[in-house]
């Protein structure tokens, strides 16, 4: 079993109701498939630092995150919902075990993490 993270950003214009109601929905999805929920966190309302492709009228985004254990095969069941749910703007899920923390000067710091799954991007040119 392997552990991950996904980090997501909603539409914040959803609300803080369907932020919940889609989190629950993406755990059910999981847990139906074997995974071991281990963390589910919203993380509030932010201030994007650029201007998204396909999102241009927003400003900010709502995160979420869901911390999991599972099988190999989650993380691409997981990314196909996301890919699916107009809500979701971004997103980004990550491999996380296997991940050895340093001490560096008392403060730790995580030496490796393996992406297993690619962000959401929005490949339109920039104009020049």
């Amino acid at each position: 079993m392997e552990s991950y993270e996904a980090l997501i950003a909603f539409n914040p214009q959803i609300g803080k109701e369907k932020v919940e109601e889609l989190l629950n929905k993406f755990s059910d999805k999981l847990k139906s498939a074997g995974a071991e929920i281990e963390k589910k966190e919203e993380l509030g309302r932010k201030q994007l630092p650029f201007k998204l492709q396909a999102h241009k009228e927003l400003k900010e985004v709502f995160y979420a995150l869901l911390s999991f254990k599972g099988e190999t095969s989650l993380p691409k069941l997981l990314t196909d919902n996301f890919r699916i749910t107009e809500e979701v703007v971004r997103f980004l899920v990550t491999k996380t075990s296997g991940a050895k923390l340093l001490e560096i000067e008392g403060a730790p710091v995580e030496e490796k993490t393996e992406i297993s799954s690619s962000v959401l991007l929005d490949l339109e040119p920039k104009p020049q």
